[in-house]
């Protein structure tokens, strides 16, 4: 019975169960998501699963870590008392009990039920709309549960009332909620940063500066880097139209019944 009790602590101290602080370090980022992503009330399996699975992957990590640097550790003051270093466990009992520890934790996943595809909707700021429905189709392609999502374009006013009501799952918005409605579950995550307007010093020209998207790219990119270079010059030397819509009294672009944008009225500028 000494026997036994003696190999069982040196297993237990091979996988540092008598040190739990990694364990807790583990815990701590792993709990804090299950505890966002569900709103505070985790399911008790999942939760289960979770810790479990925490406290066994630590172990098998401790386990195979004293197995790989076996021929090392007892020439060193600090690991040398390890079981695998002063001799206490063979290497390959050491490798067995690394596999049922994995094992261990195959079951522990195995215990969670499959889930189905996920939609999720979100509304709110015209600004980012672009962008996120150009993530649409890698977001398709990489969900083997078949997850999607939509956004509703709209305004930032929107995105922030549709978030007071709960009605989806996300909004957008150009600045942080502050408002004394906003519910207190509400996270901020800085999505998208972009430019909106690009301001110039230029004051020997008396005419609007024209620049397209590929001048202004290589503007901040590095790749022009003065006033007269082709592509400015090529920009300037052209004929452009620009269209003008309505907005509302926030400065956000009014779209009709038919969902596009209303337009005023459309200039040639040159």
């Amino acid at each position: 019975m000494s026997s036994f009790r003696e190999s069982l602590h040196n297993y237990w101290v091979l996988a540092r169960f008598d040190r739990p602080i990694g364990t807790l370090i583990l815990l701590w980022p792993a709990l804090w998501a299950l505890w966002l992503a569900s709103d505070g009330k985790p399911d008790i399996l999942v939760l289960t699963v979770i810790t479990l699975g925490v406290i066994v992957m630590r172990a098998a990590g401790c386990v195979i870590n004293d197995y790989a640097d076996r021929d090392f550790d007892p020439h060193v003051e600090r690991t040398k008392a390890r079981p695998i270093a002063a001799g206490k466990i063979k290497p390959k009992f050491a490798l067995i009990f690394f596999v049922v520890l994995c094992a261990i934790a195959f079951g522990l996943v195995a215990t969670t039920p499959a889930y189905a595809g996920v939609s999720i909707s979100g509304s709110g700021a015209s600004f980012p709309a672009a962008l996120i429905e150009g993530c649409k189709a890698p977001f398709a392609t990489q969900s083997t549960a078949g997850d999607s999502y939509s956004y509703a374009s709209s305004s930032s006013g929107t995105g922030q009332s549709n978030s007071d009501k709960s009605i989806g799952d996300f909004w957008m918005s150009d600045g942080a909620y502050t408002a004394a409605t906003r519910r207190a579950s509400l996270i901020h995550i800085p999505l998208v940063a972009a430019p909106i307007a690009v301001l110039y010093n230029f004051p020997t020209t008396k005419k609007p500066l024209q620049l397209s998207a590929a001048t202004i790219a290589g503007i901040f990119g590095g790749t022009i880097t003065r006033w007269n270079d082709p592509a400015i010059v090529a920009d300037n030397n052209r004929t452009t139209t620009v269209t003008v819509y309505k907005k509302d009294r926030q400065g956000n672009p009014v779209k009709g019944k038919d969902g596009n944008l209303q337009v005023l009225r459309t200039q040639t500028v040159s």
